[in-house]
This record gives structure tokens, sequence and C-alpha cells, in this order.
């Protein structure tokens, strides 16, 4: 009887820590309370400017809503990584300069669950948003390609 209680002790130990090391759970919370100005067209935001989240960033994140994104913002121009490790939505990355200006599209990137995931790598960023992959993002990118001029990017608050 002993034997019985321990193994379901044990069991309900293993499965508690199961849950907690679920990795959907570790998601970073997404708060859109900053707003980026690309090209005229207003963009809610989330706002990761610090190392942890950064490295963190999208990783768990099963979506986000229309028309909205997430802003990386560095302490400095210089070249940045990003891979798709642990993304769970295709995204698009726009890299841009300390004046602003969109040096890099990389659109369409897909999840990585793999354990080595591609490095992409660009230089003289100093912030970079990523957006959901879809239309409304193609719709930005079509524009910009065929325009022929360089998107700006402007931070309101």
């Amino acid at each position: 009887m002993r034997l019985l209680l321990f193994v379901l002790i044990l069991l309900y130990g293993l499965t508690a820590c199961k849950e907690q090391s679920n990795p959907e759970s570790q998601a970073q919370p997404l708060n859109f309370d900053h707003t980026l100005v690309l090209n005229n067209q207003p963009i809610k935001v989330v706002v990761f400017d610090t190392p942890a989240e950064r490295a963190q960033g999208l990783m768990w994140v099963k979506a986000l809503p229309t028309g909205q994104g997430a802003l990386f913002v560095f302490e400095h121009e210089a070249e940045v990584a990003f891979w798709m490790k642990n993304t769970l939505l295709p995204l698009s990355l726009l890299f841009f300069n300390q004046q602003g200006e969109l040096i890099k599209v990389l659109p369409a990137l897909q999840p990585c669950q793999q354990t080595h995931c591609e490095r992409v790598q660009v230089a003289n960023t100093l912030f970079v948003l990523e957006l959901e992959d879809n239309a409304l993002t193609r719709e930005w990118l079509k524009s910009w390609q065929d325009s022929g001029q360089n998107f700006r990017l402007t931070v309101q608050n």
C-alpha cells in the first residue's frame, strides 16, 4: 500500500513539473503600449529593449493581433542576429538603421522547432520590426518594393 501511495505521489510530482516546464507557458507578456509610424501607417507594438526581452522575443507566441508587431530596440547601431527558434508563426522582419531608414527586409521567415535554426545577420541595425506574415504585411512590402522609396520608421511613444 505504501509503495502504491509513493508511486502515485511521484507521478503527481512529475506531472506538475511537466506542466510547469511547458514551453508555451514561457511566452513573455505582450503589451502593445507603443505606437510607431511606418510611412504614415501607425502600428501598435510591444517593445523589447533589454537583452533578456530581445533574446526571447516572440518565442512561443501563437498569434499577433492584426496590424500589430514587436519592435526590438538595441543600445546602438550594430550587426544583429535573429533566428526563428521556438517561434510558432511565420514572421517578416524589417531592419532599420539609426535614422529610421529601412535597410533590409526578410519576408515570410518560417518557424523553427529544431535544435539548430538558421541565424540571419544584418549590419548597421538599431531597430527590428517583426510582423506576422499575412496579407497586410505582404501589401506593405510590395508597396515598398514597387515605390523604390525607403520606408521611414518613427516611434511616437
